[in-house]
């Protein structure tokens, strides 16, 4: 009896360690459970800030390449006024305040031409050796723009009905820039050359104004062709800011009120670089 009772007792003892180790088995399987999905969302955060961090220089790298466009976008850096002059003298935007260059490249104007009005197209001509520029009529050539060892130089030539025509043409000169020299010098220089080509000279009389406005100082020439044309023209010599210019106009007697109209236009529309 007493041997049956110690059985049931230790029968129930063993079901109650079964049952309790099962209900710790299960508080373990959960602990882990619970531990797996931290290590999942620590897993998820680190992707996450892995992700983020590979954003952030991405949006940097596009701020960098935005600001490189910007200081080489060949656009910007005209509207800042930052470009080199090119060989033509020209600085894009670097010139916008410059009215030398700030000009429509054609137009069309009305000029008096043997004493009737026409209208005739015109050609801006930028010129920075000489430091001006100007409209020229279409039916102009323009020739010897440049600069050699003695100094600047530009040549209108005639070009009536296509035809070029060497007697009736305008050539400026400047001694190069920074050359020492005076208006009376270079009157001196211009007659001795003119006379050396065969050209009489003769002065102004009396108080007569002078051809044109810009003129110091201003002579005529004369010569008489191989064909027995007779070649007239006008010579004028001024200062403009540090440099000196002369301007030496010839024309075919035949031709000066065709010719000379067209040379009148092309002084007054003379824009210079600067201002004296």
């Amino acid at each position: 009896m007493i041997w049956g009772e110690l059985q049931v007792k230790n029968i129930a003892w063993i079901i109650t360690l079964i049952m309790l180790m099962i209900a710790l088995s299960g508080c373990l399987g959960n602990t882990g459970n619970e531990g797996g999905t931290g290590n999942a969302e620590q897993a998820q955060s680190g992707d996450e800030k892995q992700a983020t961090g590979n954003e952030l220089p991405a949006a940097n790298n596009d701020e960098q390449q935005t600001d490189g466009q910007t200081s080489d976008n060949p656009d910007e850096t005209v509207s800042s006024g930052k470009g080199d002059g090119g060989e033509d003298g020209s600085t894009g935007a670097a010139d916008s305040d410059n009215a030398a260059k700030n000009r429509p490249e054609t137009k069309t104007d009305t000029i008096e031409l043997e004493g009737m009005p026409e209208k005739l197209e015109f050609t801006l001509h930028d010129n920075p050796a000489l430091q001006f520029s100007t409209y020229i009529s279409n039916d102009l050539l323009v020739e010897g723009a440049g600069s050699g060892q003695d100094g600047d130089s530009l040549t209108v030539i005639a070009n009536f009905a296509g035809k070029k025509n060497e007697d009736a043409k305008v050539q400026f000169f400047s001694p190069s820039k920074g050359t020492r020299t005076t208006v009376e010098e270079q009157t001196e220089e211009a007659k001795q050359s003119l006379q050396s080509e065969g050209y009489e000279i003769s002065e102004r009389t009396g108080d007569s104004p002078n051809s044109f406005a810009m003129s110091d100082i201003e002579f005529f020439i004369t010569k008489q062709n191989e064909d027995g044309h007779h070649l007239l023209g006008i010579v004028s010599i001024f200062k403009h800011g540090d440099r000196v210019y002369r301007v030496t106009v010839q024309y075919n007697e035949d031709w000066e009120e065709g010719f000379v109209p067209r040379v009148n236009k092309m002084f007054e529309d003379i824009v210079w670089y600067e201002t004296p």
